[in-house]
């Protein structure tokens, strides 16, 4: 009597073959005996682009980085080294890209610990980071992968995350120098046959590694002289990066510098 195993090869139905993950089934593969059977799985066209995972499962995952129709062979063994095969074709799409973006603003970001989570939009989904710069918080959360530039100088990094399905993508964002305001030492010029000042403040947005304090603008305001005192605030921005100072002055003290 001729002894033959039964194979039967389906596609698991929760992952579908226009996805680049799919699932084979070889477990209605029976021994009419009884027996304990083994499994071998192999793809006939041998393209690389095509994974199993564990091909010696009787429901291994298969992983497609191409698009195509590909035919996968299952042979089952027993005890006694009987064998048996059977096919299945599988027809993949073409698969929506992997994909990584961020969402929002785009950057460059500036080089201040605020706390922003910079949200990254990845697909298919699924994944984790695989590579970041020392300085950057990557963390994933309910609501996807996001990163924190923490601890960075100016310049340009880079971020890489794998994907589920063995694929990978990358992005690039840019990081500016912070800055400081603050107030140089101020002027007064008395306004010719009146009781008025014409008070200049020199604004200075000196960088955090800058030696130096060079005016980038001034505020002139006109007091009376006898005004005691004045309170500015100044606010400067230079995308992505912003800052504020305040700071009073005592004007009977700036106006006496010029009468002396």
């Amino acid at each position: 009597m001729l002894f033959r195993l039964s194979t039967d090869l389906e596609l698991d139905p929760t992952t579908g073959g226009t996805r680049a993950t799919v699932k084979l089934n070889g477990t209605n593969s029976k021994d009419p005996e009884g027996g304990t059977l083994t499994f071998l799985w192999k793809e006939n066209s041998g393209n690389t682009a095509v994974i199993i995972q564990d091909n010696t499962l009787a429901e291994p995952t298969v992983i497609f980085r191409t698009a195509g129709v590909f035919t996968f062979e299952l042979t089952v063994r027993d005890a006694a080294g009987n064998t048996d095969t059977d096919e299945v074709v599988i027809t993949v799409n073409e698969m929506e890209p992997a994909n990584l973006e961020i969402v929002g603003k785009l950057g460059p970001y500036c080089n201040e610990k605020t706390g922003e989570k910079i949200r990254l939009a990845a697909t298919p989904a699924g994944g984790n980071f695989s590579s970041a710069p020392a300085g950057v918080s990557v963390q994933t959360d309910a609501n996807g992968p996001f990163f924190m530039p923490e601890s960075l100088t100016a310049g340009t990094y880079q971020l890489k995350y794998a994907f589920a399905d063995g694929r990978s993508d990358s992005i690039s964002f840019g990081i500016s120098q912070a800055f400081k305001v603050k107030f140089l030492k101020p002027k007064a010029k008395q306004v010719p046959g009146s009781g008025f000042y014409d008070l200049t403040f020199p604004v200075t947005n000196n960088g955090t590694t800058q030696s130096t304090q060079t005016p980038v603008n001034s505020v002139v305001i006109r007091v009376n002289r006898e005004q005691q005192s004045l309170t500015l605030r100044v606010s400067v921005a230079a995308s992505p990066c912003s800052a504020q100072a305040e700071e009073k002055f005592d004007i009977q003290e700036i106006i006496r510098s010029v009468e002396q």
